[in-house]
């Protein structure tokens, strides 16, 4: 994964944390993001980040 696409998730889930409940759940989605792509398990944190989009999306349209 690059750089900028890891800084696009990295941003994705700050936003999504920050506008879901408070910083440090951000803080906690960013570090099980981190740790599963330095375990290099580049799926897992793809699904981390799929998983976080879709309760984003069910949370903005309920």
């Amino acid at each position: 994964m690059s750089d900028t696409a890891t800084s696009e998730h990295r941003e994705q889930l700050i936003r999504l944390g920050l506008r879901r409940t408070d910083r440090e759940t951000a803080l906690n989605a960013l570090r099980d993001y981190r740790q599963l792509v330095q375990d290099g398990q580049h799926t897992e944190a793809g699904r981390l980040l799929d998983q976080l989009l879709d309760q984003d999306q069910e949370t903005t349209h309920a």
